[in-house]
């Protein structure tokens, strides 16, 4: 309830959760759990715990961008494994504004 302390009553505040990164980016080779897709299913799991809590609008985006192994949408990819390119990121636009934000 922080957050809701601190802007107008009328506010609507969303939660996002994190998208997936691709396969090459979820390799364990790459050394970093924080950033595997199986973490990210675990970090977006407490958002959404966080955001029912808190009455808040959670949008799950995450399964909106990823392929049937869990991997972000190939077409998407901004070219480092992690963020979205021109295309994907006016369909992740779109993506919230269909969930009514």
């Amino acid at each position: 309830h922080e957050v809701q302390k601190v802007v107008p009553a009328d506010t609507k505040i969303y939660v996002e959760a994190i998208l997936p990164v691709t396969a090459g980016k979820d390799s364990p080779e790459q050394g970093d759990y924080r950033i595997s897709n199986a973490a990210i299913v675990e970090y977006n799991n407490c958002l959404k715990q966080l955001a029912q809590k808190e009455g808040l609008k959670f949008i799950d985006n995450h399964s909106a961008f990823k392929q049937a192994d869990g991997t972000l949408i190939a077409e998407y990819n901004g070219g480092d494994g992690m963020h979205l390119n021109k295309a994907g990121y006016t369909e992740l636009y779109n993506f919230i504004l269909s969930q009514g934000a």
